[in-house]
């Protein structure tokens, strides 16, 4: 259970150096274009 945890935590960790690798700006961006376009399809 313990080992879980800190399996998660590292993922975690990785994938948060990994935006900040990338550029978090490009990646908000596309999040909100990809939201935009889901609530137009909804309309």
């Amino acid at each position: 259970m313990l080992e879980e945890k800190a399996i998660a935590m590292t993922s975690f960790n990785s994938n948060i150096e990994f935006l900040k690798a990338s550029n978090i700006r490009i990646h908000f961006i596309t999040d909100l274009t990809d939201q935009k376009e889901r609530i137009l399809k909804l309309l």
